[in-house]
């Protein structure tokens, strides 16, 4: 096991918050791009919105949660 730090955890989960959010982002975007060159939808859905930092932190409370949990 590496001699990693509280702060570099914690940035850790922050990037992996942060790329699993960027990456669902893409894949609606590259979802949507699909539908709209393919005709097989009536209405064209949404462009999602980019992850906020509110977003992130979001999921890296989530993520800690999931981390921290003693079970």
């Amino acid at each position: 096991m590496s001699n990693t730090n509280p702060y570099d955890l914690r940035f850790q989960i922050f990037e992996t918050a942060r790329n699993v959010l960027t990456d669902e982002y893409w894949a609606k975007v590259n979802r949507r791009e699909v539908l709209i060159e393919s005709g097989a939808v009536d209405a064209i859905p949404e462009f999602p919105t980019y992850p906020t930092m509110n977003d992130i932190m979001d999921r890296v409370q989530v993520i800690n949660e999931f981390v921290s949990t003693n079970s």
